[in-house]
């Protein structure tokens, strides 16, 4: 512990945030970047369709990425035509793209792509009303489909029987309307919340299919979002950037995991760079990339492509942990609240000097800022199993 204090703190946070992350070849398009492309992967090949950039232009192109060579090749456009604020997902081998806004106005759509053919298959259109970023996920050889908007907010569920080519509506979600809301799947159970309606919310919500029922699970422990990214792995829910209460970029590209065995959050290293609008993953192996989406600078879209190794939030490698320990709010108007598993030994806040201003022991879940200027912190986290935990910490 003391020889990471004798670091810079600046460079520490640079360090534990960001080293995780590893840049890749952009994708590569004529265009500065895009917004909600479709994304998805299938066996070892990432997958990026559609979206829309500066202006309002809608897109058609479809990319196919190699992680193994790091490279892309453009494949012939989407037959179902420029569109953005489309979803896709993968399930037994192929890819399932729909709905979103076209040139026509709002779409019902659904289609299949068979990736050693490489050709796509109109499927049902869905008896619902056509709409703009709803939930799409699949889970049990169904494909959910809701929320999203027309115009207005909707809060209707479809599920679309992979096997039968069918759809049967559901029971409604039961919060309220949104659109752009985050959404997963783990094993047979689908959750889904966030986003924006009367208000940019944080509740989550789990679908249980075998009895078109839902139950209210925990919040997410900071402030709503709007517009990000999300997708499951080893058996836990991952949310990733967007924007946040104000429907404005977050400070940082925020990740988070919720395990439903505790029914909780944990807080994971942010992705580099400020939050992202409407960004695009996938996941080759136990890899997760991050493409496109817009920030606030210049260029508004982005193509650039980062990469996430999972499998390092299982490992404990330097005994530095980010995924065990959330704390909230940030920002925090003087007071801090930990959710955590581990036994907290100490706590201890550096200014951005590197300078330690406070030092806390005999935490429990709950600790005093008060007497802290308002301003920009790193925050340190010791535990008794002699885990370590950084973050940036922000005081109101």
């Amino acid at each position: 512990m003391k020889k990471i204090i004798l670091l810079s703190l600046l460079m520490l946070w640079t360090l534990v945030s960001y080293s995780q992350w590893n840049q890749l070849n952009d994708l590569p398009n004529q265009y500065q970047g895009r917004n909600h492309p479709v994304t998805f992967a299938i066996d070892d090949t990432g997958y990026v369709l559609t979206g829309g950039r500066e202006g309002g232009n809608l897109l058609a192109d479809f990319y196919k990425y190699d992680a193994s060579m790091d490279s892309w090749e453009q494949l012939p456009d989407f037959p179902g035509g420029a569109r953005s604020y489309s979803y896709g997902a993968t399930y037994n081998g192929l890819g399932y793209v729909g709905f979103g806004v076209g040139t026509e106005g709002y779409l019902n759509d659904l289609w299949s792509f068979d990736p050693i053919s490489e050709t796509w298959t109109a499927l049902s259109d869905c008896p619902c009303t056509g709409r703009a970023h709803p939930a799409f996920v699949a889970a049990n050889n169904k494909i959910y489909v809701g929320l999203g908007s027309f115009g207005s907010n909707l809060k209707d569920w479809w599920e679309y029987d992979i096997a039968t080519d069918s759809w049967n509506q559901k029971t409604d979600f039961p919060a309220l309307e949104r659109h752009h809301p985050y959404y997963f799947s783990i094993g047979d159970m689908v959750y889904a919340g966030f986003g924006h309606g009367s208000s940019i919310f944080k509740d989550l919500y789990e679908y249980n299919v075998a009895s078109n029922s839902w139950t209210q699970m925990a919040d997410l422990p900071a402030q709503g979002r709007v517009a990000g990214s999300q997708f499951s792995f080893n058996g836990k829910g991952y949310i990733i950037s967007g924007e946040g209460d104000d429907h404005g970029h977050l400070p940082e590209g925020e990740f988070w995991e919720y395990d439903p065995q505790t029914n909780s959050w944990a807080q994971l290293p942010s992705h580099p760079g400020e939050g992202r609008w409407a960004p695009g993953t996938f996941i080759i192996d136990d890899k997760l990339y991050l493409t496109s989406g817009g920030v606030s600078s210049a260029p508004f879209n982005e193509k650039d492509l980062w990469e996430f190794d999972l499998s390092s939030l299982f490992s404990n490698n330097d005994n530095v942990v980010a995924p065990i320990i959330a704390f909230y709010p940030n920002p925090s108007n003087g007071s801090l609240n930990f959710n955590t598993s581990l036994n907290i030994k100490q706590v201890s806040i550096w200014d951005f000097n590197g300078r330690l201003v406070q030092e806390i022991n005999d935490v429990t879940n709950r600790i005093d800022l008060n007497q802290l200027d308002a301003g920009m912190y790193i925050i340190g986290i010791e535990t008794q199993e002699d885990n370590y935990f950084f973050e940036k910490l922000i005081l109101e």
